[in-house]
């Protein structure tokens, strides 16, 4: 569930696969995204054909334009939309093939800025909004799963992200070192 911040009354929400009552597979598909345009009151979907079975691990809203987000998807990878979600673009560049999306970032003060983190993959940063990638895992566990990244909304340059397997990491100069 994610609100764009420049409009409190479009939320985002991402939907997950589940075995049974708190059971969930990663890499079921589930119904992708919705989005609703009046406050919570009425949702719909914000699908296209890639997405419409995204299982939806994390949502990010672009800061100052409602209708840019990113969706990471455990069975879809990292995808983006541009128009509130009616269109979605695969984004690959330099992430790792058919890498699952658990986590998903915009830099607070710069959203060309772009922060993923994998299942086993690591944490990858696009500074040109997602058309190219790299790693920035060093100092991280090789095959670590970032499941959160989050800055600190004292100072944008300062980040803490959690590895399902090893715990938190902090970094005060936006991820070059951990």
């Amino acid at each position: 569930l994610a609100f764009a911040p420049s409009d409190r009354q479009l939320p985002y929400a991402g939907s997950s696969a589940y075995l049974s009552a708190g059971t969930f597979d990663d890499s079921l598909a589930a119904s992708g995204i919705y989005r609703s345009d009046s406050g919570g009151s009425h949702w719909g979907e914000a699908n296209d054909a890639l997405s419409a079975d995204a299982n939806v691990a994390a949502i990010a809203v672009d800061y100052s334009n409602p209708d840019r987000l990113f969706v990471a998807s455990s069975n879809r990878g990292l995808l983006r939309s541009t128009d509130k979600g009616d269109s979605w673009q695969l984004l690959s560049g330099a992430l790792p093939n058919g890498e699952a999306a658990l986590s998903v970032a915009i830099h607070p003060d710069d959203p060309q800025t772009i922060f993923t983190g994998l299942i086993r993959g690591g944490l990858y940063l696009s500074v040109d909004g997602g058309s190219s990638w790299s790693s920035i895992s060093s100092g991280l566990i090789a095959e670590s799963s970032i499941t959160e990244i989050l800055f600190d909304p004292n100072n944008s340059s300062a980040l803490y992200i959690a590895d399902k397997e090893s715990g938190v990491y902090y970094s005060s100069d936006g991820g070059a070192h951990w």
